[in-house]
């Protein structure tokens, strides 16, 4: 309870101050909400560059369709469905150097951004280590929406916690805090 309402916190409710009795025992929110403030600016401060700081614009990934696309992207990471496109041969060429043409579809909301190609033509790959990590806000409620749209869930015990990664119906994979 106590990390949900800091959470509530940081994410926009107006409070300066909530206190919270538990167990008889008052517990200062704005303790926790210092601490992590200046946590990320320490954090944030050492990502600058000449430019100014430095933020992820958008991942790009790939599909063997429109329909898994939009069940995972639209149906289980709830993102809207921004833009589609068609990335044309003699573009894909230049860029990628891989000669296809294919569906490009901009998934996102006001944070998060994913660019995925269309193609039946996945690149037969080596296993990797490549992966998008997720911070969703309330994690059980996003895994119990994986489990009911059939994505298989994946706890690795690390400690005294689990690690958590979820796949897409094409094989990319995502970690889930």
């Amino acid at each position: 309870m106590e990390k949900y309402l800091a959470q509530r916190l940081l994410d926009g409710a107006k409070e300066k101050t909530v206190k919270v009795q538990f167990e008889l025992k008052l517990f200062n929110v704005d303790k926790i909400i210092k601490k992590r403030k200046t946590h990320k600016k320490e954090f944030w401060k050492n990502g600058r560059n000449d430019g100014g700081v430095m933020k992820l614009h958008h991942a790009a990934l790939i599909s063997s369709s429109e329909a898994n696309a939009d069940k995972f992207y639209e149906g289980t990471l709830k993102l809207r469905k921004i833009k589609t496109s068609l990335l044309k041969n003699d573009l894909s060429s230049k860029i990628f150097k891989i000669d296809v043409e294919c569906l490009m579809i901009l998934y996102g909301n006001e944070d998060f951004a994913i660019e995925v190609f269309v193609t039946d033509r996945i690149p037969n790959e080596e296993l990797s280590l490549r992966h998008l990590c997720l911070e969703v806000g309330e994690r059980e409620k996003f895994l119990e929406r994986c489990r009911s749209n059939g994505i298989e869930i994946n706890l690795v015990p690390r400690g005294d916690s689990q690690i958590c990664f979820v796949q897409d119906f094409d094989g990319n994979l995502f970690e889930v805090k």
